[in-house]
């Protein structure tokens, strides 16, 4: 334990002064990452120097062997295998065809070197307590998060099945009829089935649900893994769709319709974004486009988004983009996109729209869940506008429904 105590206090407090957690720093002479592994040390455990040793996990395993060998060499002297990790052996103990007592060579960095990580290893060690303690609290926590995420994720099933058979529960029937004063003013039923789910670990306490459905929302942005499965940290932030100024992005339009907006018989699961006719709509995020088609305006969703373009982000993270005129739309099915790629304009076309706007979703689980737009995009301003834009009705290219 003392020896990986070793090589992580080492590599995530002393190393991260000069590379700043970047995996591709050049710290000097070729050494990179965290770790300052050397290109020798690189091919010594078997990596790439100019591929693989830039890669966090495999460097930090080749780091914890290196320092673990000079542990050894030196009967467990943290101070000698951490001179020798920072100089070199042979400046430590000579080479083997010329030997030396051990000692820190008399170099400004490794003697400080020597100094600083220690000191950095007391101090986290004091803040471990009783490890094998805190492992076994650990444990107790991963079981019980476990269990429950077993719970949820059968009674989930069993909602879902319910909707799928024609025969849905009480929940998933308030959902849809909005029957329950929570799911009535929008706070509740973001996650569908999952929703339900936590109401029957909640014992129908729809306040709790809705309480940790707020806080879901916050936290889902910043976590999402996007684009081609590779984990990407949104920020809690993709593109705000509808852009102006050409190469120069600049957010433009306002919010004339926000997210949850109770309209009567039914509540908005997306956001309408006002803008002139032909303003550019660029994507949100990177990912493949699985829709460009004009909608049926059917009873069932989407109602009336006219021409509408669908991206899969991957892991089931997928955003809409409705009302572009058809001869806008610059995607088909297939193409791959990239964060800020122009797709579309802002129009008209669809079922009772009056002036020109983006209707912009954001789904969970493969389209069944939509859910707020806010975490991944902001609120945006909302619309003021006291006199008439023809701007926004009429354009000399497109009509309502081209």
């Amino acid at each position: 334990m003392d020896k990986w105590r070793a090589v992580y206090i080492e590599r995530c407090t002393y190393g991260s002064e000069g590379s700043s957690w970047k995996p591709t720093v050049e710290i000097r002479k070729g050494a990179g990452f965290l770790p300052y592994l050397m290109p020798a040390n690189c091919q010594e455990a078997g990596l790439d120097p100019n591929g693989d040793c830039f890669d966090p996990v495999k460097n930090i395993h080749a780091g914890a062997q290196e320092i673990a060998r000079y542990l050894k060499k030196y009967q467990g002297n943290l101070i000698y295998a951490l001179a020798a990790y920072n100089a070199g052996p042979a400046r430590v103990s000579g080479t083997t065809s010329n030997p030396k007592p051990p000692e820190v060579p008399a170099i400004p960095e490794t003697q400080n070197y020597v100094q600083k990580v220690p000191m950095y290893y007391d101090q986290y060690k004091k803040g471990m307590g009783d490890t094998k303690a805190d492992l076994r609290k650990l444990e107790d926590v991963r079981e019980k998060m476990v269990s429950i995420a077993e719970k949820l994720a059968s009674d989930r099933q069993k909602h879902e099945s319910s909707s799928k058979n024609g025969s849905p529960t009480a929940c998933m029937n308030d959902l849809k009829k909005k029957s329950v004063k929570e799911v009535r003013e929008g706070k509740v039923g973001n996650y569908g089935a999952l929703t339900c789910a936590m109401v029957d670990y909640f014992t129908k306490s729809w306040d709790k649900v809705a309480k940790i459905e707020e806080q879901a929302q916050l936290y889902v942005g910043p976590t999402m893994i996007v684009g081609s499965g590779k984990p990407v940290s949104l920020g809690g932030r993709m593109l705000w769709p509808v852009q102006v100024g050409g190469g120069v992005h600049k957010q433009g339009g306002c919010v004339s319709s926000p997210y949850g907006q109770n309209r009567g018989t039914y509540y908005h699961r997306g956001v309408d974004i006002s803008a002139p006719m032909g303003t550019p709509i660029f994507a949100a995020e990177a990912g493949r486009v699985y829709i460009s088609k004009p909608d049926p305006m059917t009873s069932t969703d989407p109602i009336g988004f006219g021409w509408y373009v669908g991206i899969d982000h991957g892991n089931g993270l997928t955003t809409w983009y409705g009302h572009m005129p058809t001869k806008s739309v610059l995607v088909k099915v297939g193409d791959y996109v990239q964060k800020g790629q122009k797709i579309a304009e802002v129009g008209r076309n669809g079922m009772d729209v009056t002036q020109a706007h983006l209707h912009f979703e954001v789904h969970m689980n493969q389209d069944r869940d939509r859910i707020d737009t806010t975490p991944f995009i902001g609120k945006g301003v909302p619309c003021n506008r006291s006199k008439f834009d023809p701007s926004y009705y009429s354009h000399p290219i497109y009509g309502v429904n081209e």
